[in-house]
């Protein structure tokens, strides 16, 4: 896939006229096909794989809660749309994130350019010293937008993990109930909070 998105941005390239190819600097261009690439293939290919992977489990879980009561069923599925919506809430935040890092990626990409095609001039004016501090500078730029990425994606993953522990806990407390009122045997406590 990630193949097919290389192919297709070189046939754009090449179908683009002149003037229209040079609005753009070549640092923007190898960007697109490394950085916002590889973003695109761990944040949209990867989940689309996760999310075929999650639908069997939806159906072979439900198929099984529903086996043992209906009330579970319902249970999970009120919790499961919680877990699915609430996060929804912070998920501007993500896509904010995501783009600084894309948009300091493409900068990073832009000034190594610059800087390296500017070594003759800092070589013969005695300042090659100067491209150490530059390059410190950028990466000092990229990693502030990564640490970013990262907190903010944290947070969510950390909020995800909280509701996912008291949904559990609420699952178990009603197969606690089912079992008291002997509408499920004893063994299914072992069982439907991983199911849910």
């Amino acid at each position: 896939m990630c193949t097919q998105i290389r192919v297709d941005l070189a046939k754009g390239v090449q179908n683009t006229e002149f003037e229209e190819y040079h609005n753009l600097s070549t640092g923007q261009y190898i960007s697109w096909m490394t950085t916002d690439l590889k973003t695109i293939e761990d944040i949209g290919f990867k989940n689309v794989y996760a999310l075929t992977g999650g639908i069997f489990s939806i159906v072979l879980s439900s198929i099984a809660l529903l086996q043992y009561h209906y009330v579970l069923l319902i249970a999970t599925f009120v919790l499961a749309a919680m877990m699915i919506f609430i996060p929804n809430i912070f998920t501007r935040f993500i896509q904010e994130a995501t783009l600084k890092l894309s948009k300091s990626n493409e900068t990073l990409t832009n000034k190594i350019k610059t800087f390296l095609e500017g070594f003759d001039v800092l070589y013969f004016a005695s300042k090659r010293n100067k491209l150490r501090e530059k390059f410190l500078t950028i990466n000092e730029e990229i990693t502030k937008e990564k640490v970013n990425y990262i907190k903010v994606n944290g947070k969510m993953n950390n909020g995800i993990a909280f509701l996912n522990i008291v949904s559990q806990l609420l699952i178990d407390l009603i197969t606690g109930l089912l079992v008291i009122t002997k509408n499920i045997t004893f063994g299914a406590i072992s069982t439907t909070g991983n199911l849910s």
